[in-house]
């Protein structure tokens, strides 16, 4: 039985062994609260950076939104500028295109008139102020003023001594503004 007691001896050597050795790894009680607390100060002051980062990501962020808000404020502006441009712009277009038509149909009207006197040349070889026919020679020959009207020569005579004034257009005239329309003896 001595050779199991000496096992025994050798249990108990290798377990006190054991604990010692735990012993001596394990740190003391103030060195795992300083880890501890060092850890734990570590740990604070990264959460204290990435909060820091993360506020002034906001505050980025909050700029940036304002800026966009801006932005898109002006757009709304220009958008409406525009469209306000756009709708005089076919007010304008359709004015004109009324001026247009309006035009165009007395122009037609002018052009039935003038095809009716060319149609007719009986109405227009009188004089407008006696109402008697012109006459290619004589005293009451066919003559112009610079205003493009035309008249007899012994009548416009008589009404521009009266008023130095066209009879149709109220154009002042003078005597030797009348001009021959027929070449002959004036």
């Amino acid at each position: 039985m001595g050779d199991s007691n000496n096992d025994l001896i050798d249990l108990n050597e290798i377990s006190m062994d054991a604990s010692e050795e735990n012993q001596a790894d394990a740190p003391p009680l103030e060195q795992s609260q300083e880890n501890k607390n060092y850890q734990m100060e570590n740990a604070i002051t990264e959460i204290d950076g990435i909060n820091f980062l993360l506020e002034k990501e906001k505050r980025n962020n909050e700029i940036l939104l304002k800026k966009l808000k801006t932005h898109d404020q002006s757009t709304q502006v220009i958008i409406r500028n525009l469209q306000r441009k756009l709708e005089e712009v076919k007010n304008g277009r359709d004015l004109m295109l009324n001026q247009l038509v309006e035009k165009e149909l007395s122009y037609k009207i002018d052009m039935e008139e003038l095809t009716a006197i060319l149609e007719d040349p009986a109405d227009d070889i009188t004089c407008v102020i006696c109402l008697s026919p012109w006459q290619s020679t004589g005293a009451h020959r066919v003559v112009s003023l610079p205003c493009g009207h035309i008249f007899g020569k012994s009548c416009i005579t008589l009404s521009i001594r009266r008023t130095k004034l066209c009879p149709k257009c109220r154009l002042q005239v003078r005597l030797p503004d009348i001009r021959f329309i027929l070449p002959g003896t004036p």
